[in-house]
């Protein structure tokens, strides 16, 4: 028999809190965007040896930095220089501006960032705080090399594969993550498509100072449902590698055929 007032386990499910995303986004839509993507990323993530190949520009890290990484593949040295950069970042403040250049304007592809608005990201991440927005692929790769457990990067790439991976579940409620700028003509392809039919679906929008937050929120929950090192990076590193076949799932599904996602229910 039940000992009397035990709470059962239907009432701690029931007790259980929202998962609330951030201010500007429903509860539903917050709870089904969290759905879809941990589900995702559980079941893409033991596949990153493969799938992720994001080379690291060695000679360019011995170079500017001094480092060297090590790994049998694309997945495993990016996650020993994430690993490196944070000892390095850690341990001689004195090279913050250099691992800043580093991360954002060679490893990351985007020269046109000046040193000077390097150094300003350096010095509101030193502050523990967060800059303001714009140049968020640039910013955000110097927040993931100071603390990759705590944060990561944001880019065109992931930015589609969250919006894709919404539109594929066929999920009733869905918010739009910014368009960011990307290279790859699929992507940016698609991501037009995306943006067009947004206000047909009506779909949530992120102010600009929520997307980043929302963003760690959402790889945090994913992070509880991963082993291996540096879980957050591990679910950035799903949503930037897979963002080619979503794009191609994604197209397909907007042209009115099947999605090939088990979820996709519209």
């Amino acid at each position: 028999m039940a000992r009397e007032n035990a709470p059962n386990e239907r009432d701690g499910l029931m007790s259980l809190p929202a998962f609330a995303l951030c201010p500007s986004v429903s509860l539903p839509t917050a709870e089904s965007l969290k759905q879809t993507l941990v589900a995702y990323v559980a079941q893409e993530a033991p596949n990153l040896t493969a799938s992720y190949t994001s080379t690291v520009d060695e000679m360019g890290l011995e170079k500017h930095l001094g480092l060297h990484v090590i790994g049998d593949s694309a997945f495993a040295r990016n996650l020993d220089l994430r690993h490196k950069l944070a000892a390095l970042w850690a341990s001689a403040p004195e090279r913050h501006l250099q691992i800043a250049a580093y991360r954002a304007r060679f490893w990351g592809g985007a020269p046109a960032t000046s040193p000077d608005r390097v150094a300003s990201f350096v010095a509101t991440i030193e502050t523990g705080e967060r800059p303001t927005y714009e140049g968020i692929a640039a910013w955000s790769r110097i927040a993931s090399a100071a603390n990759p457990h705590e944060s990561a990067i944001f880019n065109g790439r992931i930015s589609f594969s969250l919006n894709a991976l919404q539109l594929l579940s066929g999920a009733a409620n869905a918010v739009m993550f910014p368009k960011l700028p990307c290279r790859d003509s699929l992507i940016k392809r698609v991501s037009g498509l995306l943006c067009r039919t947004r206000k047909s679906r009506a779909w949530e929008r992120l102010p600009q100072e929520e997307v980043f937050p929302a963003y760690l929120q959402l790889l945090r929950m994913c992070a509880l449902t991963l082993s291996g090192p540096l879980p957050m990076a591990q679910a950035e590193m799903v949503l930037f590698a897979m963002a080619k076949d979503l794009a191609r799932r994604a197209e397909i599904k907007l042209s009115g055929g099947p999605s090939g996602l088990p979820n996709d229910n519209s």
